[in-house]
């Protein structure tokens, strides 16, 4: 038995206001990044997987220059990223590459300093105010 075809259609729609809109969109961006991270924080927790994630690092170039990571067995996991380190290092000078040796808050404390006028502790390097102060690009 067939079904009959339906004589009317109803349409819901559902209105945001912008509070609702931006709440939504924080949502789902806080959920992606979360999705994205989680495994990599899980495969980096044991040392087979944070050695598979510096290798893909170090193959790709996203360590400032391209080289392939080999050593091991590693005892542990500052053995291990140190000898990457190294590795890097000395990849950087084999091409003539000198890599920056910044601290993890570089660009927001640049940025700081660049606006007020002020020298924060930058790990080392990056922009230094000119001695007087003075802010300003």
């Amino acid at each position: 038995m067939s079904k009959r075809k339906p004589d009317k259609l109803v349409e819901f729609r559902f209105g945001l206001q912008d509070k609702e809109r931006q709440m939504f969109d924080q949502y789902v961006a806080a959920h992606s990044f979360n999705s994205v991270t989680t495994p990599i924080v899980t495969l980096m927790n044991d040392m087979s997987g944070m050695a598979v994630f510096l290798e893909l690092v170090a193959s790709l170039g996203l360590a400032g220059v391209v080289f392939i990571f080999s050593g091991g067995p590693y005892e542990d996991m500052t053995t291990m990223v140190a000898d990457w380190l190294f590795q890097r290092d000395e990849a950087a000078a084999a091409v003539g590459i000198t890599l920056a040796g910044r601290g993890p808050l570089w660009g927001t404390i640049d940025l700081f300093e660049r606006l007020f006028g002020i020298n924060l502790p930058d790990f080392p390097g990056g922009y230094e105010p000119p001695k007087g102060g003075g802010g300003g690009f």
